[in-house]
């Protein structure tokens, strides 16, 4: 019987780990629109949110900058928002697509807060390997009247592996812009 080769199964461990941390609120969100069991919001305070779709402009404390296309899936009072983005700085080069399950609650009309857990997935081009990330996300948004919709937040995570000089507690503020719809 021949051994088995460590490097090859933590990477299938690993490519496991990843894939149900990008799944499980996918799942998580399809249960609860199946259910019924999530109420609606109240009709008078419209504008809570919906499907939308633009850009997210972020900085992180290491001084790299970041440009994201964002997309934001609905679940009644839920949401699900995906980033697929770059990031910069002087030491590294980074594409990462991040995923964020989201409790929403409203302020006032078209002012709403948001909270809750993400993963960030990436490959840096320094040094060429995968990353990954977990974390959280909490921020305001404001929509308008017509299908544009606001938004501030920070992200802050924990970077498990990846670039040498990005392992460890990490994060971005960023300010999106997105088309309701």
């Amino acid at each position: 019987m021949q051994p088995l080769n460590e490097t090859r199964v933590s990477k299938k461990c690993i490519l496991l780990y990843v894939a149900l941390l990008l799944l499980l609120p996918c799942t998580f969100c399809q249960s609860l629109a199946d259910s019924g069991s999530v109420r609606q919001p109240d009709s008078s305070r419209v504008l809570v949110g919906g499907d939308a779709f633009g850009f997210r402009l972020g900085a992180g404390s290491d001084r790299s900058g970041e440009i994201s296309l964002s997309w934001h899936k609905s679940i009644k009072r839920y949401r699900l928002e995906t980033d697929l983005g770059w990031a910069s700085c002087d030491d590294w080069r980074y594409l990462n697509l991040s995923t964020t399950f989201h409790f929403r609650w409203n302020i006032t009309r078209g002012l709403n807060w948001y909270v809750g857990p993400g993963v960030n997935i990436g490959w840096y081009f320094k040094d060429y390997h995968f990353g990954l990330g977990v974390g959280a996300q909490v921020g305001l948004e404001y929509n308008l009247p017509i299908p544009l919709q606001f938004s501030l937040d920070i992200f802050p995570r924990y970077n498990i592996f990846g670039a040498r000089e990005a392992v460890g507690f990490g994060g971005s503020g960023a300010i999106s812009v997105r088309y309701r719809f």
